[in-house]
């Protein structure tokens, strides 16, 4: 979100869409931790605590309109002023295993492989693979190479079925 808002100027209206990363209720204003996983960055947006979903929640997928403004807070150079946050996709239940604000070992996040895409860590490293990928790719492109995605061969042997053919 934020390397898209950058370039943005301030004072101006802007949606954004994204996942709770973090939510501090206080009595007049909430304020919500949004990631879209572009980058390791979050953006915080503020919402005044009557304008708040009911269903609004850690790791709810949310659509927020507002407008950006410059932050006094020393660690971010812009905010997000909510003027409406829609609820797209529900919060996740209390059983979700990674909690906000905190730090997961890699062997404890492994357990979840359906859901370290979510983590900071693993999103890092996807985005990092990703551009590598990426760029690998266009070189070879340039070069006149072609892609050819071969069969995926494996050394599991199920009842047999190992036996179909042999590699050399």
């Amino acid at each position: 979100i934020l390397s898209l808002l950058r370039d943005k100027p301030l004072n101006q209206i802007v949606k954004i869409n994204g996942w709770v990363k973090g939510l501090r209720r206080q009595k007049e204003r909430t304020f919500i931790d949004v990631d879209d996983g572009s980058c390791i960055y979050k953006l915080q947006v503020v919402l005044s605590s009557e304008k708040r979903p009911a269903d609004l929640g850690f790791h709810a997928a949310v659509s927020v309109t507002g407008v950006l403004r410059s932050s006094s807070h020393e660690r971010q150079d812009v905010e997000l002023v909510a003027d409406d946050v829609q609820v797209v996709g529900s919060r996740v239940h209390e059983t979700y295993p990674f909690k906000a604000r905190k730090v997961h070992v890699p062997e404890y996040v492994r357990q979840y492989p359906h859901l370290r895409a979510r983590t900071s860590s693993f999103a890092s490293l996807l985005r990092v693979r990703s551009q590598t990928k990426m760029a690998i790719h266009q070189y070879l492109q340039k070069e006149g190479f072609v892609n050819v995605d071969t069969p995926v061969l494996t050394t599991n042997d199920c009842e047999g079925g190992g036996e179909v053919f042999t590699v050399q």
